[in-house]
């Protein structure tokens, strides 16, 4: 999952366009160092890294064959080794869309967005679709805010060896351990793209005239 980290050119222009158009716009405002975002993008990275060696045991047979011997001595069977893989992993995607989330959360201006500290992922997103003029369920998918609401409500379940849940239509949606871990690409590549494509207006936006308090 750390390799992942690479958005496809597709993702990656898209989020140049959203930018550019935020810029233009007069809708970012200069980035502040925060000791304690970085604090909570270091426990992100550590989750991820157990996330992805459960999923290479998961991967091999002998490494599954030892790990699954290991825990029948504690009484866990196979319901609880996928379960708690998908668990694990749930935590560090969520976890992911928060980073990006919080980190969207500092560079835009809030208030010509009308957005605040609490606004929730898909909020953010929704205004930014409407600000901004572009698709808002293109804009949706490209953030994959149904992913991200299943996980933020806690509204997933097992399902022989799936992460499982309903969508909105009540149908329900199997996705394979292979299938998660794309998610998590995706995401962590999101992450990228984000970073990527504000960088391109990080020092106009530092060094631009800071407009004086009224009083």
């Amino acid at each position: 999952m750390s390799n992942y980290a690479i958005p496809t050119d597709h993702v990656q222009q898209k989020m140049n366009d959203i930018f550019k158009k935020l810029f233009d716009n007069g809708y970012m405002i200069p980035f502040e160092d925060n000791d304690k975002f970085d604090k909570i993008w270091e426990r992100t990275n550590s989750i991820m890294k157990i996330s992805e060696a459960k999923y290479t045991i998961l991967q091999d047979e002998e490494l599954l064959r030892k790990y699954k011997l290991f825990w029948a001595g504690h009484f866990i069977n196979d319901f609880d080794i996928y379960n708690d893989y998908f668990h694990q992993a749930a935590c560090y995607l969520l976890g992911m869309f928060e980073h990006n989330k919080r980190f969207l959360l500092m560079i835009l201006n809030k208030e010509k967005l009308n957005i605040s500290e609490r606004s929730p992922y898909g909020t953010i997103v929704t205004r930014i679709a409407q600000k901004c003029s572009f698709d808002e369920i293109e804009l949706k998918k490209l953030f994959d805010l149904e992913t991200r609401n299943v996980l933020g409500h806690d509204d997933w379940y097992y399902s022989d060896k799936h992460f499982a849940y309903e969508d909105e239509n009540k149908c329900e949606k199997k996705i394979s351990i292979t299938e998660f871990v794309e998610k998590i690409r995706y995401c962590t590549a999101l992450s990228s793209a984000i970073a990527v494509a504000w960088n391109k207006y990080f020092l106009q936006l530092e060094f631009a005239p800071r407009l004086k308090p009224k009083f």
